[in-house]
C-alpha cells in the first residue's frame, strides 16, 4: 500500500506545479526575463563577428573601442510599444548593451507596462526614471516629457 502512495503523491505534486505555473514559465521570453543574460537571441559577450552580416554599422568611438549597430530586419516593437530604434553596443568587439528608443506618450506607457510585466515592479530613481538590477543585467528606463522620448538602456554586468 505504501508503495502505491508515493507515486500518487508525486503525481499530485507535479499536477499542482503545472496548474499553478504561469504561461511565461513554459514559453520563455527571449528579450526580457529575470534571468536575462542578453537581448533577444544574443547573449552578452557575443562577438561582433559571430552576429556578422545581420548588423549595420551606426557609429564608432575608436578611442574607447566602442561600436554600435542596428540589426537588419529587427522587429521594432516590444509588447504594444512601437520603437524608433534598437541599437546594439559592442565594447572591444563584444556585445555589452542595447539602447532602445520610443517616441510618444502612448509608446512610453506601453513600454513601461511591458517592462513592469516582464521584470517586476518599477523601482523609481526619480520622476520618469526607473531601474531594475538583475543578476546579469542592469536596466535603466527613462522618459523625457520635453522631447516626448522614452529610452531603455540594457547593460551587461561584468563587461
Amino acid at each position: 500500500m505504501k508503495r502505491n502512495l508515493l507515486p500518487c503523491f508525486l503525481l499530485v505534486g507535479l499536477a499542482a506545479c503545472v496548474t499553478t505555473a504561469r504561461r511565461g514559465d513554459f514559453t520563455r521570453e527571449v528579450d526580457f526575463t529575470r534571468e536575462m543574460d542578453g537581448f533577444r537571441e544574443h547573449k552578452w559577450g557575443t562577438s561582433v563577428e559571430e552576429i556578422g552580416d545581420a548588423l549595420t554599422p551606426q557609429g564608432v568611438d575608436e578611442m574607447r573601442g566602442i561600436e554600435w549597430f542596428a540589426k537588419k530586419d529587427d522587429p521594432l516593437d516590444i509588447g504594444r510599444a512601437n520603437l524608433e530604434s534598437i541599437t546594439y553596443v559592442f565594447d572591444a568587439g563584444r556585445f555589452v548593451a542595447v539602447s532602445i528608443t520610443a517616441q510618444g506618450l502612448s509608446n512610453y506607457k506601453a513600454l513601461r507596462e511591458e517592462l513592469e510585466q516582464r521584470l517586476g515592479k518599477i523601482q523609481p530613481i526619480k520622476k520618469d526614471t526607473f531601474s531594475w538590477d538583475l543578476p546579469h543585467t542592469s536596466v535603466l528606463f527613462s522618459y523625457n516629457q520635453q522631447s516626448d522620448v522614452a529610452m531603455v538602456v540594457i547593460r551587461a554586468k561584468g563587461y
